[in-house]
């Protein structure tokens, strides 16, 4: 799928990312292809290349050959919004000491709570098809 969207419209030599899900009946249905430089996704690229890819676009950018030196033990990495699909209201959140622990353990690379106690999840920003609270790097 994002082979042909990239062919079909021409993108060439540039930085993207995109955003996706699968439906119950494993149809992937495209939310966002995003040409801008994404900060959310700089630690994922710390598990498998040396370079900032931030820097990286920006030599692309400049026209030059960009340096995606793999580190000696890459890891895959994916970032995992967590959403619901009706507004709810936000009772609680993980604490920062919570987060940290999930870190610490290894179960997630970072994470950024979006929501805080004593609000609803439609006081935020959110895209057309859901409501996020919570980005969770994993490696």
């Amino acid at each position: 799928m994002v082979t042909q969207l990239i062919n079909r419209i021409g993108y060439d030599n540039s930085c993207f990312n995109i955003e996706f899900f699968v439906t119950s009946k494993g149809q992937v249905v495209l939310i966002e292809f995003n040409t801008s430089v994404a900060f959310q996704f700089v630690a994922l690229f710390k598990a498998r290349y040396v370079n900032n890819y931030l820097i990286e676009a920006c030599r692309l950018a400049l026209g030059e050959q960009p340096h995606l030196d793999a580190i000696s033990h890459p890891q895959m990495a994916s970032s995992c919004v967590l959403r619901v699909y009706e507004d709810k209201w936000v009772d609680k959140v993980p604490s920062a000491g919570e987060v940290q622990a999930l870190i610490d353990a290894g179960l997630v690379h970072s994470a950024r709570i979006l929501a805080q106690p004593g609000t609803r999840l439609s006081d935020y920003k959110q895209d057309a098809y859901s409501f996020r609270y919570a980005l969770f790097n994993i490696t």
